[in-house]
């Protein structure tokens, strides 16, 4: 006698895993679920920040099990096509392990950055193989009071990546408005203007880039020039020679900070970090940054 169709266990397992997860996710995160062909996305995340959208996403894969999961070392085995195909997305990728018989042990890891700052140094053939093990930070579980910020940080990355580029490319714009060479006593009003009013564009489109940009990454000397600039463009006189070699100090100084800066897309400074700091980039002076 034929039978109906039947939904093996590793099914059964991983849905229910998906029902403990969507309610670790508290009233600021819409879940959504995926359609069409499962290619390793099990859920889509969106937050909200006052009932307001913010655009800010995460894909989540969602694995489930029966057993215990080991506290002191808790990992998994992925598919390489999984992390493979984790790499391609700009929004977080997060994978997600979870004990449904414990809900308490729901772990979580940051794809993308995972690789990015482990799996390469520890295994630099994990492309050839069929699958990895991956290991979660003992405190990533989800639904504690350390991922709710930590999630929070992770779903704003691809916002914080961005500003870095465009704050980079403010500042290094700035170079074009910087004169060669030149003797003071010679300079035309027109042609200071002309240089602090580029200066002056420039900063201003830093400064609004670097909403997401940890302070420890700023130079110092950023307010010192807004505020020499707009002392120069409120005149109607030539500004003094003092004040206009400090604008090109601080224009060269503020452009010198991009090594500071450029850390960030370092993968061996990733590694520092994700080592003393247990995940990279994400710190006690960084949130403070970003708040």
């Amino acid at each position: 006698m034929g039978l109906p169709p039947h939904r093996i266990s590793n099914h059964e397992i991983d849905t229910e895993a998906c029902k403990i997860v969507s309610m670790k996710f508290d009233r600021n995160w819409e879940m959504r679920d995926v359609t069409g062909r499962d290619f390793g996305i099990d859920k889509i995340v969106e937050r909200f920040e006052n009932g307001y959208a913010t655009s800010e996403i995460m894909m989540l894969q969602i694995k489930g099990t029966e057993s215990v999961i080991d506290e002191s070392n808790p990992r998994f085995s992925i598919a390489t096509k999984t992390l493979l195909y984790a790499e391609l997305f700009a929004a977080p990728f997060i994978l997600v392990y979870c004990s449904i018989n414990n809900p308490e042990q729901c772990y979580y890891l940051w794809l993308q950055e995972y690789i990015c700052v482990r799996l390469e140094f520890e295994n630099k053939n994990w492309r050839n193989q069929s699958t990895n093990t991956v290991y979660f930070p003992t405190k990533n579980v989800l639904g504690s009071e350390y991922s709710i910020e930590h999630i929070e940080y992770v779903s704003k990355f691809p916002k914080f990546k961005d500003s870095w580029i465009q704050y980079y490319i403010s500042v290094v714009d700035l170079g074009y408005y910087l004169p060669k060479s030149y003797c003071y006593e010679n300079m035309k009003l027109e042609d200071i203007k002309y240089t602090i009013q580029g200066i002056a564009k420039n900063t201003e489109r830093a400064i609004r880039n670097s909403k997401y940009i940890p302070k420890r990454f700023l130079s110092e000397h950023m307010k010192d020039l807004v505020e020499l600039v707009e002392k120069i463009e409120n005149s109607c006189e030539k500004p003094s020679q003092e004040d206009y070699l400090k604008v090109l100090v601080y224009c060269n100084e503020i452009r010198m900070s991009m090594e500071a800066l450029s850390l960030r897309f370092d993968s061996e400074h990733l590694r520092l970090l994700y080592e003393m700091e247990g995940i990279a980039a994400f710190s006690d002076d960084i949130r403070d940054g970003i708040k």
